[in-house]
């Protein structure tokens, strides 16, 4: 989750919770396996691609979260339909947690066009992006005008 990081686009989501939700920073951290993340559409999207073992390891942060809290992401994600949400391994990197390993759910992009390969893959999803970066309510697309830009 790229967009949702401190500081970032889309982390008030995340900081700004009704009562009886829950978002607690854990560490930052990186994938244990290599994957592609890309930008791409008008709006400067990150998608993390579902081809494993291509790319780099992905740098990013995690969060403890309630169920409220996941389903609320969920239908942030548009999961199911654009992005699905799925269980990877991680390795945690703040010097409090020893680079311990677990799995965690991401948001990622399955069953995509091919051509996003051939975009830059990315470590991280940087503040230069973020500056790039339009949130849903501030896009011209809808999101049916970013799948069929995105998926097959």
């Amino acid at each position: 989750m790229t967009s949702l990081k401190k500081g970032f686009p889309n982390h008030s989501f995340l900081s700004n919770l009704p009562d009886g939700q829950l978002a607690k920073f854990i560490s930052n951290a990186k994938t244990l396996n290599r994957y592609p993340l890309i930008v791409a559409t008008p709006a400067n999207i990150p998608f993390l691609l579902d081809a494993p073992s291509k790319g780099q390891q992905v740098q990013g942060e995690v969060y403890q979260v309630c169920r409220k809290t996941l389903n609320a992401l969920d239908d942030l994600e548009d999961e199911g339909v654009l992005y699905d949400r799925k269980m990877i391994p991680i390795v945690l990197s703040d010097a409090n947690v020893n680079e311990q390993q677990i799995d965690v759910f991401t948001y990622i992009l399955g069953n995509f066009k091919a051509s996003l390969l051939e975009l830059p893959f990315l470590s991280s999803f940087s503040e230069e992006h973020a500056k790039q970066y339009r949130s849903r309510q501030d896009r011209d697309e809808d999101q049916e005008s970013i799948r069929s830009f995105v998926k097959e």
